[in-house]
C-alpha cells in the first residue's frame, strides 16, 4: 500500500513539473508576442515621422537660388544706371541715380537674408535627420534584443529585452518631444530671419518727366 502511495505521490510531482513547463513555455511565447508587437508599434512610428527631407533640400537650393538671382538682378541694375551716366544728366538721371545707391544696399541685405533662410532650412533639416535616425536606430536596438531572446531559453532574457524596449518607448517619447520643440524654436527663428527683408524704396518722383533729362 505503501508503494503505492509513493508511486502516486512521484506521479503527481511528476504532473506538477510538466505543468510548470507547460505554463513556463505559454508565458515565454506570451512574452515573445507582446515584444513582437510592440516592435511592430515601433517601426509603425518610424513610419509616421519618416521626414521628407528631400523636400527640405529642395526648399533650401531654392532660397539660395533666389538670393543669387537677386543679387545678379542687382548687379546688372547697377550696369544699367552706370551706363546711363554715360548719355543722361540732369535732377530727374541724379535723383534715379541716388534711388539706385539706395536700393543696392537694400538689395544686398536683402541677398544675404534669402541665403540666410536657406541656412536656416538646411540647420533644420540636420536636426529633424538626427531626430529620425536616433529613432530608427531605436527600432534597431529592440530588434536585436529580440534576437536575444530568442536565442535565449530562459524567461530572464525575455524579460531583458521587455525592459529595454520600456527604455525605448521613453526614449521614443523624448525624441518626439523634442522634435517638437526643436522644430517650433527653429520655426522661430526662421520667422525672425525673414523680418529682416526689407522692401525697395519707393521710386523717386519726377524721374519719368521727360523734361528733367538732359542728354550729353
Amino acid at each position: 500500500m505503501a508503494a503505492v502511495a509513493a508511486e502516486a505521490g512521484a506521479g503527481a510531482e511528476g504532473l506538477q513539473e510538466v505543468k510548470k513547463e507547460v505554463l513556463d513555455s505559454i508565458k515565454k511565447a506570451a512574452a515573445r508576442v507582446a515584444l513582437a508587437a510592440e516592435a511592430v508599434r515601433a517601426n509603425s512610428y518610424v513610419e509616421e515621422i519618416r521626414p521628407n527631407l528631400n523636400a527640405i533640400v529642395t526648399a533650401a537650393r531654392a532660397w539660395a537660388v533666389a538670393a543669387s538671382d537677386l543679387s545678379n538682378s542687382q548687379n546688372k541694375f547697377a550696369h544699367t544706371v552706370d551706363q546711363l551716366g554715360n548719355y543722361w544728366a540732369g535732377p530727374a538721371y541724379t535723383n534715379f541715380r541716388s534711388y539706385a545707391a539706395v536700393n543696392a544696399a537694400t538689395t544686398g541685405k536683402n541677398s544675404a537674408t534669402l541665403f540666410n533662410v536657406g541656412m536656416q532650412l538646411i540647420g533644420i533639416y540636420n536636426n529633424v535627420a538626427a531626430v529620425y535616425n536616433s529613432a530608427v536606430q531605436m527600432v534597431y536596438d529592440t530588434y536585436a534584443k529580440i534576437a536575444e531572446a530568442e536565442a535565449g531559453d530562459g524567461k530572464d532574457a525575455i524579460k531583458a529585452a521587455i525592459v529595454a524596449y520600456s527604455s525605448h518607448m521613453s526614449e521614443r517619447h523624448q525624441t518626439a518631444t523634442r522634435l517638437v520643440q526643436d522644430g517650433q524654436s527653429q520655426l522661430a527663428s526662421l520667422v525672425a530671419v525673414l523680418s529682416q527683408f526689407t522692401p525697395p524704396e519707393a521710386f523717386p518722383s519726377g524721374v519719368g518727366d521727360k523734361t528733367r533729362w538732359t542728354a550729353i
